[in-house]
């Protein structure tokens, strides 16, 4: 051995110093008696040095020659001298009528073999190892004689074969009994005995939980007797290779089988019955198959599926009966292989595969589901086999409800899945159907509380109504989506870049914290009814490329967007209403939502329907040249990207509350190509950057505030204030061309220090009944004007307005007041104006040579053509 051969070594070394010495100590003997003496010594060091350690790797034979310990020398023949009882290398043989008890923790030898009545007893749950066979010969002579090796609450692991008995008449056997302890046989257990003498045989595990695991086969069983504990186990661990079991032993039943296989296949070989396996059936791991045989278990007992198994049900057998109760772990499979017509047991599974071993010249195969409630926390799976025959599984024959987990659902191609008609279907995982999907006008829901991405392939099925309620993202991918009915986002998302086309409402019914995320495709919302579109509470936005809002009936209806939601609505393409193919047209009711349009050309289109606007808000926000749709909305966002122009398209554009031009970028909204009529009856406001071109053959009315922080372009247009309410004009170097307000008693305040350029009409036209006051915002601050054009003023109330010193002269006429502070371009008239009346007098200017100022009168007394009253002088105009 090598220990042996570097021991020689250092051994030599040592030599030759004992030489050297020995030399010098026997000199003056002799050459020759010093060498003699250096012989001898070398032999002693060899010996008695490397003889200890080659002695221990050398393989030896023990055999009793008496009963005792394991550790006891006295009790052996042929052992390792120095050791005297049995070392790694060394077989084993348990002879005669001996008893050996194995005492000490754990042993390990080559070999193991039993002759006559030998017994080999493990003590305090101590463990032995074999590295090769054991083998357990029949005795000799006698009668009810055994030799026995009981392992009884300890351990050993075999890596050879086991094998019991022999060939012989009379009560004359082996047997291993193991009480609550565990036998590993790596290669296999062979039972020896044959069929008239399976007594002679025996695996005696009555005494409690004991335990055999078997790699390879176990045969030779119905030449065996098997004596099973209440608690006991079988367990297939072969991991190398596939193998068959067997369940009909001599004498004797099994009671807990496991197959613990990891990856192979465990082909039964024969029916279980309640008879053959007494206790419970497990798959812990690799693939238990019934193989066409049939099982069935007793009540009281369990058939488990574990994570790691997969129990396989083949041929026309059907799925377990009898057992008192059925275990699937959530990733544990049970196949149905059948490739007849099948019943698919209602229970809680973890997947479930149908997947039937159909020969080639087989029709289809229906598999219906039991009543009740079938839970899957895997997925469910529906396989045509190598065949490819047409299958059906079918939830709608008996009232069933089932709920798929996050392994989700798999049709294949000639596969079809039917959906209950009472109860919804629920899926919490990937939806991928190749083949065929029929709803039954129910629902089916995506739920489960996994924040995971799922594949969703709807293929050419539709749904009837699709709830989606999980928290997960369901990717359409490129794929298309029809549902026939009602689309409801609760969580999660809907995300793709197929076609989704919904016959009915689009909404959702309880948290309303999911979101449609399309960013491509077109979706299209066709309405049979009036319908409702978006979230009624939440926040989340819904996004699309192309969405869509027409009518697939022979009346108007309308599609409502739902009023509780905050989230936006985004449309990256083109909002279109109506088409042109409709028999009727659609209603586009916006609500109270905040619709942005990105994209470019023309991004809201109204081919066949109207638009409401309600209360919503729309932005236009392309990065490109975008042309505007002239519609009447509520609030109106148009907000160009840097160097890209919105234009405003021919018609009437219409604003019931404000229109905001630009967001801080440098892009251009115009008005003049096409000359809309744009009328605001709120605010107008430019923003930083931005600008506005307007038009220059059409009004452009505003009826408050008028906000400028970026350019805003003429184009020689009117600029007309005619609401009722006070307006704030803001804009320093605005140039309006011609500026009209005509609505009495409008109240307009200029930005004070500001500058308004007006370079062609001004024109002011109040009334008797109500002057237009005309002042800066804040009192006794002025703003100033430019005006270089005509001017019409009647019936103004001017204060706090100052003049740009290239200003033109404003004549106020004989109507208007100087309310003080006004500079030197305002002119106002001679006369005096009576500007409150007793009652039904007659509401006359009368002009007065002098003085110049305002008259008024207080009084109740009614007149015509009365002298008039006492007139109150006005303080001198300051100029």
């Amino acid at each position: 051995m090598f220990a042996g051969r570097v021991t020689i070594q250092i051994t030599m070394k040592n030599a030759n110093l004992a030489r050297i010495t020995a030399g010098k100590q026997f000199f003056g003997l002799g050459k020759k008696l010093g060498l003699f003496l250096f012989v001898i010594f070398s032999v002693w060091i060899l010996f008695f040095v490397v003889g200890k350690n080659v002695a221990a790797d050398i393989a030896y034979s023990c055999t009793t020659k008496a009963s005792g310990n394991w550790d006891d020398p006295n009790i052996w023949s042929g052992c390792n001298p120095t050791s005297g009882y049995p070392q790694t290398n060394d077989t084993v043989t348990i002879d005669g009528n001996n008893q050996v008890t194995l005492n000490v923790p754990s042993a390990t030898i080559a070999g193991l073999s039993f002759r006559d009545t030998g017994s080999l007893v493990h003590k305090n749950g101590n463990s032995l190892a074999i590295s090769g066979s054991v083998a357990l010969s029949q005795p000799i002579s006698g009668n009810d004689v055994f030799n026995q090796w009981q392992i009884n609450d300890g351990s050993a692991i075999a890596v050879g074969q086991i094998s019991l008995g022999g060939i012989g008449a009379g009560k004359l056997g082996s047997k291993i009994i193991i009480t609550s302890g565990t036998l590993t046989a790596k290669s296999g257990i062979a039972f020896l005995c044959n069929g008239l003498n399976y007594e002679n045989c025996v695996l005696d595990m009555s005494g409690g939980a004991g335990r055999v695991n078997v790699k390879g086969p176990l045969g030779g069983i119905e030449n065996a007797t098997l004596v099973a504990g209440s608690e006991s186990t079988i367990s297939f661990i072969d991991d190398s290779a596939d193998m068959d079991i067997y369940m009909s032993w001599g004498s004797g039943s099994f009671n807990n089988i496991e197959i613990n296989s990891s990856d192979k296949n465990v082909y039964l070989g024969e029916d279980i019955t309640p008879l053959n396996v007494l206790g419970n059936l497990t798959v812990s791991s690799g693939v238990f198959k019934q193989n066409g045989y049939n099982v069935e278990g007793n009540n009281g007992k369990t058939l488990e599926v574990k994570n790691a198994g997969t129990y396989v049900i083949e041929g026309n057998a059907t799925f377990p009966p009898g057992f008192g109760a059925y275990s699937f772990d959530e990733t544990s499979t049970v196949v149905y292989a059948q490739n007849v017509n099948t019943a698919i047991s209602a229970q809680n599974y973890g997947n479930v595969t149908i997947e039937p071993d159909q020969p080639a010249d087989s029709g289809s195969i229906v598999f219906t589901i039991d009543q009740g409630k079938i839970v899957m926390a895997g997925g469910l799976a529906i396989e045509t086999g190598i065949a490819a025959k047409p299958i059906t599984v079918d939830a709608n024959k008996n009232e069933v409800l089932l709920d798929i987990g996050i392994g989700g659902v798999m049709i294949a191609q000639n596969a079809e899945l039917i959906a209950n008609g009472k109860n919804f279907l629920e899926n919490d995982g990937p939806w991928i159907n190749e083949g065929t999907f029929t709803h039954n006008n129910n629902a089916v829901y995506f739920g489960g509380d996994k924040s995971d991405a799922y594949k969703f392939i709807p293929g050419k099925s539709s749904f009837y109504n699709l709830f989606i309620v999980g928290k997960s993202i369901w990717d359409l991918n490129s794929n298309d989506l029809n549902v026939e009915n009602l689309l409801k986002v609760d969580n999660g998302i809907l995300s793709g870049t197929g076609n989704v086309e919904v016959n009915g409402n689009v909404d959702c019914a309880f948290s309303c914290a999911g979101s449609i995320n399309m960013t491509g495709g077109n979706f299209t919302v066709r309405a049979p009814k009036d319908v409702n579109f978006g979230t009624i509470g939440g926040s989340a936005d819904w996004l699309f490329n192309n969405l869509t809002f027409n009518n697939s009936d022979s009346s108007e209806h309308t599609v409502t967007a739902s009023a509780g939601g905050t989230g936006e609505i985004k449309i990256s393409g083109v909002l279109t209403v109506g088409d042109a193919d409709d028999i009727a047209k659609t209603v586009f009711d916006a609500s109270n939502r905040t619709w942005e349009l990105s994209g470019g050309k023309t991004p809201f289109d109204i081919v066949a329907g109207s638009f409401k606007s309600n209360t919503s808000t729309f932005k236009y926000t392309a990065a490109e040249d975008a042309t505007i749709t002239a519609e009447s909305y509520y609030n109106l966002q148009i907000m160009p990207g840097e160097e890209s122009t919105h234009t405003i398209a021919e018609g009437a554009l219409a604003v019931s509350s404000n229109l905001d031009i630009g967001d801080k970028g440098a892009g251009t909204v115009t008005a003049d190509a096409n000359n809309p009529t744009i009328d605001i009856d709120g605010n107008f406001s430019i923003a930083e950057d931005s600008t506005f071109i307007a038009p220059g053959k059409t009004v452009l009315s505003i009826a408050k505030n008028f906000s400028n922080k970026g350019i805003f372009t003429n184009s020689g247009g009117m600029v007309s204030f005619d609401g009722d309410k006070d307006s704030v004009i803001s804009g320093d170097k605005t140039a309006f061309y011609s500026l009209s307000i005509t609505t009495p008693g409008k109240k307009m305040k200029f930005s004070a220090g500001q500058t308004f350029n007006i370079g062609g009409d001004f024109t002011v036209t109040g009334s008797v009944s109500g002057s237009i006051y005309i002042s800066s915002d804040i009192e006794g601050s002025k703003w100033f004007i430019n005006k270089q054009g005509k001017d019409n003023i009647t019936f103004a109330d001017i204060k706090d307005s100052g003049c740009d010193e290239k200003s033109g002269d404003i004549a106020c006429g004989e109507t208007s007041i100087n309310s003080s502070n006004n500079d030197f371009c305002w002119k106002f008239g001679s006369g005096l104006r009576i500007t409150s009346y007793p009652n039904n007098a007659s509401k006359s200017v009368i002009p007065m040579a002098s003085p110049a100022g305002k008259a008024s009168y207080a009084g109740t007394s009614t007149y015509t053509n009365q002298p008039l009253p006492s007139l109150r002088p006005l303080p001198p105009i300051r100029r």
